[in-house]
């Protein structure tokens, strides 16, 4: 777990549609110090002290410790099934194995009262009145069993197989072949690419002494010079964060002129900040 947030966020939601699931062992070193996430701290406190009315974890020591996918009942409901044991900061084998032996001498059995989850939309759809073809052809998806992974055929539009592509990111994938199927689409836009790219939460872009905030700002400023600037939130569902797999925030990207990746800096430490100055500064 990386993060305080959306980190704590799907343990929660995994761990309440499995009502099996009693005890949460924390262990190991508080990740990212440096940075001030610390998610293990984060969890403790959500255990002790719940949300206040924004979502946010009372007491987290955490950079961004506020719950915005779960809500007070879905945490008041995980806290009563799960048995907190807080090793933070142990990293032995041995001592995590031995308090997992003894978690499962104590089991409680299932949570006689299961959290019902929350209903999901489902909607009824009718068959287009007209199909439209993509020039580019299908793609058909199915799941390998035997080797644990998913196989993406694409088939051009007069139904003859073009490409199998064995998948490990989807989106990536299609995405990528797409790309290499338009030639001249990926051509335009290289050339229309941004020289930088940054993806981080850009409602942090005026929080004092933050260093994401930092980045956001050295990073507006080359546009100010003139520079192709491009900037995605973290919380969008910009294609682009596949296209460039980006998974962690603050990421920036350092293109050439040509739309080629250079280089990317990840993180928002002393370190990452003063390469991506550096880097932005030689940009012309």
């Amino acid at each position: 777990m990386h993060t305080e947030n959306l980190g704590i966020e799907r343990i929660i939601k995994n761990t309440l549609a499995n009502p099996n699931i009693r005890f949460l062992v924390l262990c190991g070193e508080d990740t990212q110090q440096a940075v001030g996430h610390l998610p293990g701290q984060s969890f403790e406190s959500l255990f002790h002290n719940g949300l206040d009315e924004r979502g946010r974890i009372v007491g987290a020591k955490g950079k961004r410790p506020v719950l915005r996918n779960v809500n007070k009942e879905e945490v008041r409901a995980f806290v009563e099934q799960i048995e907190l044991v807080s090793m933070v900061g142990e990293s032995s084998a041995e001592a995590v194995t031995t308090t997992i032996g003894a978690c499962v001498q104590r089991n409680p059995g299932p949570n006689p009262n299961p959290y019902p989850g929350q209903a999901i939309e489902r909607i009824r759809v009718s068959e287009p009145p007209r199909l439209t073809l993509d020039k580019a052809g299908y793609f058909v998806v199915y799941p390998d069993d035997r080797a644990n992974r998913l196989i993406v055929e694409h088939y051009t539009n007069k139904g003859v197989l073009n490409c199998v592509l064995e998948v490990v990111a989807m989106a990536t994938a299609i995405i990528g072949y797409k790309a290499k199927l338009s030639p001249t689409i990926q051509t335009a836009a290289a050339v229309e690419a941004p020289r930088v790219l940054l993806a981080a939460p850009l409602s942090e872009a005026n929080i004092p002494g933050d260093g994401c905030s930092e980045i956001i700002h050295i990073v507006r400023a080359a546009r100010e010079r003139g520079i192709a600037v491009q900037e995605i939130d973290a919380r969008s569902k910009s294609d682009l964060l596949a296209r460039y797999h980006i998974i962690e925030f603050p990421t920036v990207l350092i293109f050439s002129r040509d739309g080629k990746e250079i280089t990317r800096y990840v993180g928002e430490g002393p370190g990452p900040i003063k390469a991506i100055r550096a880097a932005i500064e030689q940009l012309k």
